[in-house]
């Protein structure tokens, strides 16, 4: 991924993000529209072919919108890892079905 910092003030923060598909840039997006300190979050596809967007944050009051991207990341992360986390015991639990089962399915009866 490439990051490039193209606007910074005391309330607006606006970044370059190359190489990634769109799924990253949203993602931050959407973290960031959930924080209360956050007046303003967009992304817009700078071009289609080299994968470029752009993420502009405008926060409220004397909040950092640095430090607001930074949290918005760190809210991402926990996410994709307990999405993870599920994801394996969910695989564990359908592996441990099969070999109990002889690789028949399992019908679970209350």
């Amino acid at each position: 991924m490439d990051l490039k910092v193209t606007e910074e003030t005391s309330n607006t923060l606006g970044l370059e993000i190359g190489k990634e598909d769109f799924s990253i840039p949203d993602i931050l997006h959407q973290e960031l529209l959930k924080d209360p300190k956050v007046a303003f979050a967009g992304i817009h596809q700078i071009h289609p072919i080299l994968k470029k967007y752009a993420l502009r944050i405008e926060s409220k009051s004397t909040a950092k919108p640095a430090a607001l991207l930074v949290t918005a990341g760190e809210k991402a992360a926990k996410t994709a890892a307990s999405i993870l986390k599920e994801a394996q015991r969910a695989v564990g639990e359908t592996k441990e079905t099969k070999a109990s089962s002889g690789g028949k399915k399992e019908s679970k009866k209350k």
